[in-house]
């Protein structure tokens, strides 16, 4: 069985190439698609069955030998990029979109911003009209409303009608499926294959194994759907004692990034930490191990893997009621709360988990993130596909 992945520099991929490698009867051919083919990668290792990309891919010869040897395209990530690739395979060749959400909580109604809440809506909006009001801004706006015109254009319809030949789809957490088959209607015909980014040997037990203090974690990224302030806004009515909060931004946008920094030292002084360095997944796991509370602000699906590791330590997780990962949990029997508990005050609120609740929890992401498990839903994909390259010859 011949794969061709196309794939991003990023930070869980290195996961993604030993898990499809690990596997027997398949062969696979991981494209890196980068901007500048020159520098250094940041997340990945040059091997033998890497190769490195940029957009004159599209448009060569290799592009087409590539298609003609394999079964099976997976596209990590589907942006234009993936589209193009997508809509030049034969039709004997099986397309898994492996979804990661900020590539199709945009094509799905409201887009990303149907996804933020009031207070991160007015954060936003009034960041905007600042922007607008100086003139040294006016280049980066006009160039983003340069890629925003593109974006909406001419890459949506071009991703719009990759979608229609995608055979099997994966998102971190099935419920994502569903939500995309509501929002894209008919177009959307694949069938749903669950492939991960991590497991629990591998991403969430590296660093400390255990919560060794009682700080309170606020999300994973500079990202508007964090609602960053909607969270912050909650926390600033609580009595939170010698409590330390502490907010990932490590990735994201730079001026989202410089503002919740102001509003987070300005809210809470010098309990405020804010993370703004890249740090290796086992030093990033001790650090927040020193919160027992996790507070997820996000309406989408993100941060999942934040979520588990500390799930997994024994942390008390509150997440946005209204998050499909919420749904997830709860369906599973897990321990978690959703942020509405935390708009009522009770003094117990962070009491942390009972032994048995942890262990639940513990037991509810080894159903789902096990080495084993992950590694199954990979054989079972690579089956899927040569059951149909069988029926295509017949």
């Amino acid at each position: 069985m011949n794969i061709l992945h196309l794939v991003y520099d990023e930070k869980f991929i290195p996961f993604t190439i030993d898990l499809f490698s690990a596997c027997k009867n398949s062969n696979n051919l991981f494209l890196v698609k980068v901007k500048d083919i020159s520098s250094p990668l940041k997340y990945l290792n040059s091997s033998g069955n890497m190769r490195i990309i940029d957009k004159r891919y599209f448009r060569s010869s290799s592009m087409h030998d590539d298609l003609a040897w394999c079964d099976s395209l997976v596209v990590h990530y589907l942006d234009v990029f993936g589209a193009k690739i997508i809509l030049s395979a034969p039709e004997r060749v099986n397309v898994l979109w492996s979804g990661w959400g900020g590539d199709y909580y945009e094509l799905l109604p409201g887009g990303e911003r149907n996804y933020w809440g009031d207070e991160t809506k007015y954060l936003v909006t009034r960041m905007r009209k600042k922007e607008l009001c100086s003139i040294s801004n006016l280049p980066r706006l006009a160039s983003e409303a340069e890629f925003y015109l593109k974006k909406y254009i001419f890459d949506y319809p071009l991703i719009k009608a990759a979608i229609k030949r995608v055979d099997f789809f994966s998102a971190p957490v099935p419920e994502d499926f569903y939500l995309l088959k509501s929002g894209l209607g008919a177009n959307f015909r694949a069938s749903y294959i669950q492939l991960n980014y991590g497991s629990v040997e591998k991403t969430f037990l590296p660093g400390l194994e255990e919560i060794v203090d009682e700080n309170i974690l606020v999300g994973n990224s500079a990202t508007e759907t964090n609602n960053h302030m909607d969270v912050f806004r909650i926390l600033y009515k609580m009595e939170l004692g010698e409590r330390k909060i502490i907010v990932p931004l490590s990735y994201g946008a730079d001026s989202y990034k410089n503002e919740i920094v102001h509003q987070g030292y300005k809210l809470f002084g010098s309990r405020f930490e804010p993370l703004l360095k890249f740090v290796p997944l086992d030093e990033y796991n001790t650090l927040i191990a020193s919160c027992s509370v996790v507070i997820m602000g996000h309406r989408r699906q993100q941060a999942l893997g934040n979520i588990c590791a500390m799930l997994y330590k024994g942390a008390k997780v509150f997440i946005n009621d209204e998050s499909v990962i919420y749904r997830f949990f709860r369906a599973r029997d897990a321990h978690v709360f959703g942020l509405s508990n935390l708009t009522v005050y009770d003094y117990n609120i962070f009491t942390p988990l009972t032994e048995s609740q942890k262990k639940k929890n513990r037991e509810v992401i080894d159903n789902f993130w096990s080495d084993e498990v992950v590694r199954r839903n990979v054989g079972f994909f690579i089956d899927e596909v040569q059951k149909r390259k069988i029926l295509h010859v017949y």
